[in-house]
């Protein structure tokens, strides 16, 4: 899988207005599909050509029902919203696979 394409088996609640994930999106996208809560996964602009740092994820509540990922590759950025049902069980998911992923939270 080549840097900046997102795998076809983690499209399926990706909206088709912009479908390239940075490559911490794409391992992201496969946790998010798997969660029965999650009801559409929109993926925002990339800002690429950052300095050199280390994954990270910061998530933040913009409704009961969408939660917005700020998350950092080693050298890109790009925020995702999540639209779900459980806003608090799938921040709880996505904090535990980051965390096992040696991701930093907050």
């Amino acid at each position: 899988m080549g840097k900046g394409k997102t795998p076809p088996g983690s499209r399926k609640k990706t909206t088709s207005a912009h479908t390239t994930a940075i490559p911490t999106v794409e391992r992201l996208l496969k946790l998010l599909n798997r969660i029965a809560a999650v009801e559409k996964i929109s993926l925002g602009v990339i800002k690429p050509k950052l300095p050199v740092g280390p994954r990270r994820i910061k998530i933040m509540s913009e409704s009961s029902k969408v939660l917005l990922l700020k998350v950092r590759d080693t050298n890109s950025f790009q925020e995702v919203r999540v639209y779900t049902s459980g806003a608090v069980a799938t921040a709880d998911k996505i904090v535990t696979f980051a965390k096992k992923e040696g991701w930093g939270v907050t």
